[in-house]
């Protein structure tokens, strides 16, 4: 999971220029003084992480402040699955 979620670290923090963001493995929080600086960011973030790596955010979990990241699997991986065991075997 860190290495996949690598390239949105990068975007939160050198293309959107957060300040203070933290992640341990799916999990992550921005910091701000302002709320309203969260919420603008917050479509941005979304459409990345649903354009670019097939994830969505869950949320909001407590509060309206908590997000997490799930990965969304496609309805083929199981029968892909199946098929290449079936090949191996």
């Amino acid at each position: 999971m860190n290495i996949y979620l690598n390239e949105s670290d990068q975007f939160v923090k050198h293309k959107l220029k957060t300040k203070y963001y933290i992640r341990y493995a799916d999990d992550f929080v921005i910091l701000s003084r302002e709320r309203a600086e969260l919420e603008r960011l917050l479509p941005y973030i979304e459409a990345f992480l649903r354009e670019r790596l097939k994830l969505s955010l869950l949320g909001p979990l407590s509060h309206g402040n908590a997000f997490t990241l799930q990965k969304k699997v496609e309805a083929s991986y199981s029968s892909t699955y199946e098929s290449s065991n079936a090949k191996s075997g």
